[in-house]
């Protein structure tokens, strides 16, 4: 097996995704991380070495600088880029910000997912047109934001199999079972909807009640966190009552979604918990992730004993491999899967995956408001991916006329935002 990591030397998903190829049992070959930066590309590969060596992994770990040396025979290419990097970033949260529309994230909807977009499209697809001469049969495991419009833009444009996969969804299963004290209302979970809003859609009236109750008292109990990055459960817990379910990601990116969270930054903050994320709180992240790794490189710590990072990538290969088959959170177009929804929509939903593929799932039914903002925002996602596939500024306005977070705007004022938006990403991609 070739494994091929594109973004290689991210200081995130690098280490997370060298522990599990580590760890794996039943996987051999050859993994080939690719990045822009050499330095950090260098640095993840000696890091894979280690870890390899320490469990004895028959997996080999290098670094190219050459993406087509890369992706040459691949079977799996991971992507896990950020296009223009956190200075890119900046002018996702800070153009916008500027007309008056607050984004906690501002990586999958809103003024902020589009900018991404806008990025990274003409760059993934690039990156697919060189797996169709160099790799055309492999898989391409998408965990770059904006994961829908990426994956639908590799899938309009390309002929490679494309998977997208998120942790929201586990990630909010486990801290909601650690606030429950038991994962008794959490581990059975289906979803049904796009990423980062998957609406939960077996959750039975007595058991979200039950939900509600018991998170309630337990966040009664625990203060506001100072971490921009906690989940405090509350936008969900507000859904919950409005729907009877709730989507199972974090606030911050829920918050994004609907027009009435992020009014004001002051009472996002007093009444959900949800703080506005900065570049500075990440470039601290990013700076924390890189000292750890050189830290261990030069010695001054011990690798640490490994750990499965309970990310899906790993289990994911196994399970197309036909060595572990599993049941996994995926965004893959929809095809029948969710009831209501156009066939050629990225959609989240839990799937079974094997040697054969992706699994299909009896149809999926939302509940009447649910579907209703799903589609709103896959419809919004849809012309964000024709705006960067046909370069079309006109389309780019109209994702975002469809999108709450910026309904307070006008279409004169969202049409000199994503003027400026284009400006800002002109190196990346060109808008007419």
């Amino acid at each position: 097996m070739k494994l091929a990591i594109v973004g290689g030397g991210s200081y995130a998903w690098g280490p997370p995704l060298l522990t599990d190829l580590a760890l794996g049992t039943h996987l051999a070959g050859e993994v080939v991380l690719h990045d822009l930066d050499l330095v950090a590309g260098e640095r993840l590969a000696q890091l894979g070495a280690l870890l390899t060596a320490q469990t004895a992994s028959p997996l080999a770990v290098r670094f190219t600088p050459s993406l087509e040396e890369a992706l040459d025979g691949a079977d799996f290419v991971v992507l896990s880029i950020t296009t223009g990097g956190l200075a890119a970033m900046e002018g996702d949260l800070a153009i916008p910000e500027s007309y008056g529309l607050m984004q906690p994230v501002g990586d999958t909807v809103g003024p902020g997912g589009l900018s991404r977009a806008l990025r990274n499209i003409p760059v993934v697809v690039e990156l697919a047109h060189v797996m169709e001469k160099r790799c055309p049969r492999a898989w391409l495991i998408n965990v770059t934001n904006p994961l829908g419009a990426l994956c639908r833009a590799i899938g309009q444009a390309t002929g490679i199999r494309v998977i997208g996969l998120c942790h929201e969804m586990r990630s909010v299963q486990r801290g909601m079972a650690a606030l429950l004290g038991s994962d008794e209302l959490t581990r059975d979970w289906q979803v049904a909807g796009v990423n980062h809003l998957p609406w939960i859609t077996n959750l039975e009236p007595t058991a979200g009640a039950r939900i509600a109750e018991m998170v309630e008292k337990a966040l009664a109990r625990r203060p506001l966190s100072l971490d921009p990055f906690q989940d405090h459960f509350r936008i969900k817990l507000d859904l919950l009552a409005a729907y009877g379910t709730f989507p199972a990601a974090g606030d911050r990116h829920l918050a994004e979604f609907f027009p009435h969270y992020l009014r004001r930054p002051d009472e996002a903050l007093a009444r959900y918990g949800v703080r506005m994320t900065t570049i500075s709180h990440r470039s601290a992240r990013k700076a924390a992730a890189e000292t750890a790794v050189l830290r261990i490189l030069n010695g001054a710590d011990q690798l640490p004993e490994p750990k499965p990072s309970g990310e899906q990538v790993v289990p994911v290969i196994e399970a197309l491999l036909g060595r572990r088959a599993g049941e996994f959170v995926v965004n893959v177009p929809n095809d029948g899967r969710i009831a209501g929804m156009p066939d050629d929509t990225i959609v989240e939903c839990v799937a079974r995956i094997d040697s054969t593929g992706i699994g299909r799932a009896p149809e999926l039914p939302l509940p009447t408001a649910a579907l209703a903002w799903t589609r709103t925002h896959a419809a919004a996602q849809e012309l964000t991916v024709r705006a960067a596939l046909e370069s079309r500024s006109d389309l780019a306005v109209q994702a975002l006329l469809l999108d709450p977070l910026s309904w307070r705007l006008n279409r004169a004022e969202l049409a000199s935002l994503v003027k400026v938006l284009a400006a800002h990403n002109a190196r990346f991609t060109a808008l007419i």
